[in-house]
């Protein structure tokens, strides 16, 4: 593991062990094994059908679906981070599931520097989910699948992810003893949610 610090931040590049979902560890019974090629929760993290994006949703903290993903995207632009080319499908999908619409766009931030430094091993893995051991087809494919279970809509995930507020799901996602060398993994996530939401992009860049 290794970090690197984003104006005042610190992006913990978190792409082994003690960046997944509470899944792969002991606390919860269920270890890597879990996501080896043929297991049932493997294929059934992967093999979920496509959703139908909402394209347009409720007032959220005060913004429309379009003003967040405008909101997101020049938030990503300022650290001139890929994640700002992806700043729909964090939208779309956290209202379509009914997350946080800054969830997983922070886990982004946090698990691979907004996407700059995806896990190597294999494809399009750079939000931390399955410990590099899970190909996806784009980054966008991973925004979904994390997303939906995220907000407890597999049933193979569930029970880990079913219910709670998104700190709970922090905390679940990366739990305080396997943090390593982040040791304020929650409280750099929940800060970097609220400066998302707070964000207001310099004129030239809203322009851009």
């Amino acid at each position: 593991m290794h970090c690197k610090k984003n104006k005042g931040f610190v992006s913990s590049v978190m792409l082994a062990v003690g960046t997944i979902s509470a899944l792969t560890i002991g606390a919860t019974g269920v270890t890597s094994e879990a996501f080896a090629p043929n297991s049932p929760i493997f294929n059934s993290i992967l093999n979920q059908e496509e959703i139908q994006i909402v394209e347009e949703s409720p007032m959220i903290d005060g913004f429309s679906q379009q003003e967040r993903i405008e909101k997101l995207e020049n938030y990503f632009k300022s650290y001139n981070m890929p994640a700002a080319d992806y700043a729909r499908a964090f939208v779309t999908y956290a209202d379509q599931y009914g997350i946080d619409w800054t969830l997983v766009a922070t886990i982004a931030y946090l698990e691979s520097t907004g996407f700059q430094n995806p896990c190597d091993k294999v494809s399009y893995s750079g939000l931390g989910w399955g410990s590099c051991k899970i190909n996806f087809s784009s980054f966008e494919e991973s925004i979904r699948v994390v997303s939906m279970n995220l907000a407890g809509k597999n049933e193979a995930t569930k029970k880990y992810y079913e219910n709670k507020t998104p700190e709970e799901i922090l905390h679940t996602y990366n739990p305080r003893y396997v943090q390593g060398i982040s040791k304020n993994y929650h409280g750099n996530a929940l800060r970097i949610m609220q400066e998302i939401k707070e964000f207001e992009a310099p004129r030239a860049l809203a322009k851009n």
